[in-house]
């Protein structure tokens, strides 16, 4: 896939208008996690026994934060993947700051080539946190897990417990249901409760709040984009602290 279109992939999967897209570096300079919460995913991965000795796989790994936890809090060789170039260097460098450059490694990529790409070496661990569906993430992270191995995702479920009520999000059972029907298993479950996912995207928002007025006061014809940006923002983060609510699972690999 050509740069551009990666970079639109990545503008999309943020939902930046497009308008937006040669200042998304810029945007998000001051975030290092992208949302997503790096304690618990270091926590389930111990309970499941990755170690020092094992090599765990990152797409869509954004900034690295949560590659870098892992890599920090369980010794283990993280390989991290993103489509999008400053988020890899910036990834790097925060590695190197981290102390594990040498065994949290990263590379630009597309992350939907993965889904067809040919498997020669699986991992003991893999994560796909904020990209895609939990049945999609499900399909492709299984490819690059050892039989026995184990997966962490996350997604959006109806916070109210009715299919259809936000958007035509899943139940939190039917996505339990969707990452299983494929003979693997669910082992823990982690669901943020909404007063932690509040206090999660305030801090985000402020960062990105300060990042576009920054931006507008150097370039005031993108004011309204950038106003845009901050509306959708708002909107998601109402959504996820009220009807809407999220979860991140890991799930073994069927032998």
């Amino acid at each position: 896939m050509r740069t551009a279109a990666l970079r639109s992939q990545v503008a999309a999967s943020v939902d930046l208008p497009v308008r937006l897209l040669p200042h998304l570096a810029r945007i998000f300079e001051p975030l290092d996690s992208l949302g997503s919460m790096p304690r618990p995913v270091v926590a389930m991965l111990r309970e499941a026994g990755i170690s020092r000795k094992n090599r765990v796989l990152d797409l869509a790994c954004g900034k690295g934060a949560v590659a870098i936890a892992v890599a920090r809090g369980l010794g283990c060789v993280v390989h991290g993947v993103d489509a999008f170039a400053p988020f890899v260097e910036a990834a790097e460098r925060a590695a190197d700051r981290r102390g594990v450059a040498a065994t949290c490694l990263f590379r630009i990529g597309d992350v939907g080539l993965w889904e067809r790409r040919r498997v020669r070496v699986r991992y003991d661990g893999a994560m796909m946190l904020g990209l895609y569906p939990c049945d999609r993430a499900a399909r492709v992270l299984r490819r690059w897990v050892r039989p026995g191995g184990v997966y962490i995702i996350d997604d959006a479920f109806e916070g109210n417990g009715m299919a259809g009520g936000v958007g035509e999000l899943p139940t939190l059972d039917e996505c339990r249901s969707a990452i299983e029907r494929r003979g693997d298993r669910i082992e823990q479950e982690f669901v943020p409760t909404a007063a932690q996912m509040a206090q999660l995207n305030a801090g985000l928002y402020a960062r990105l709040r300060g990042a576009c007025a920054e931006l507008e006061a150097e370039r005031p014809r993108l004011r309204a984009d950038l106003r845009e940006f901050l509306s959708r923002q708002r909107a998601a983060n109402r959504l996820l602290n009220g009807p809407v609510r999220s979860a991140v699972w890991l799930v073994r690999r069927a032998k």
